[in-house]
């Protein structure tokens, strides 16, 4: 039986189009010169196997001078010419997704932002890529194909202007009425959720179901790249409030009343988009009043529902956390 293959063999920049894998310089006359860059993706990418098949990636490296723009980044998005099918003929077709690992999530958008471009001058950032096929082992012998078109762009981070609504959350039964999370988002550094649990040993301790937690919706789905945390007005008296891990899930839930159901906190649909655990990454959450901003890399899924959930407290044998703001980037 002949192999069946993929040819991907387009690529499209901001001015120019050339053969896949060979890279080329991106640059506009109305966009400034820090924002010049390669993109380099395979020329080719044959399936060799049914499922995962790797290939080398998407690299995207900064060549303009004095670094890239930190309110910049590069998309980059793939479209399919057969509609993310390799056909043979008209009606012999196998379908295929694109994904960045083979468990991983299906993706068609790849974004680049200005931080890891200027900390990966010399080789660039690359992002996984491959394809998972299906089943073909009962169709005929023959050269399956498709062209995916990668084009990239160079946009503004945006930050999320919208109304977000808390929908529900899970906090320590010792919080004051006008400490809710709510005042996570109403743009006011001098209110702050702070919560506390009564005797309840370390909150490193307490089990996942017992983690403090916030549900909240956007107006509109959108891909989450990015947010920032302002800790509570005085956190640097009481650094130990502050919060040294936290997760942040998407969910799509058919309406607001099972997305924010305290029995769908722990529900499967909720998809992990970032762990992070401050002062082992950068950047840190400090104790100062400002804007500690963070990326959210390989995230190519859009969601109108958002889960943060506090996993662990600078001082973890208190029971005690506050955070004044966070806002959303996309």
């Amino acid at each position: 039986m002949m192999r069946k293959r993929l040819f991907a063999i387009a690529l499209t920049g901001i001015l120019a189009i050339c053969t896949l894998g060979q890279g080329f310089n991106a640059k506009a006359s109305e966009i400034p010169s820090t924002t010049d860059y390669t993109l380099t993706i395979p020329a080719r990418l044959d399936v060799t196997q049914i499922g995962w098949n790797e290939s080398s990636g998407i690299t995207v490296k900064s060549t303009g001078t004095g670094g890239f723009p930190e309110e910049m980044k590069i998309n980059v998005i793939a479209e399919s010419a057969n509609g993310w099918t390799l056909n043979l003929d008209e009606n012999n077709k196998i379908g295929y997704t694109m994904k960045n690992a083979a468990d991983g999530i299906n993706t068609t958008m790849w974004k680049f932002n200005a931080v890891e471009l200027n900390d990966n001058t010399e080789n660039g950032v690359n992002r996984p890529m491959g394809i998972v096929v299906d089943d073909y082992r009962k169709k005929p012998a023959g050269s399956y194909s498709d062209i995916v078109t990668f084009t990239a762009s160079v946009t503004d981070k945006i930050l999320y202007d919208g109304n977000i609504t808390v929908l529900n959350y899970r906090e320590g039964d010792n919080t004051d009425s006008s400490e809710r999370p709510d005042k996570l988002f109403d743009g006011n550094f001098n209110t702050k959720w702070c919560t506390k649990t009564n005797n309840g040993g370390s909150y490193e301790a307490r089990t996942g179901s017992k983690k403090d937690l916030v549900v909240i919706k956007v107006e509109e789905e959108m891909i989450l790249t990015g947010y920032s945390l302002v800790p509570g007005s005085d956190t640097s008296k009481y650094p130990g409030r502050n919060w040294s891990k936290w997760s942040i899930y998407g969910g799509n839930f058919e309406n607001d009343s099972s997305a924010g159901s305290m029995y769908n906190f722990e529900n499967d649909r909720w998809v992990l988009i970032q762990t992070y655990t401050d002062n082992s990454e950068s950047p840190s959450l400090g104790t100062d009043q400002q804007y500690y901003d963070f990326l959210i890399l390989n995230n190519s899924t859009p969601y109108i529902y958002y889960k943060i959930v506090v996993e662990n407290l600078r001082d973890n044998t208190d029971n005690l956390h506050q955070m004044a703001e966070i806002r959303l980037f996309k």
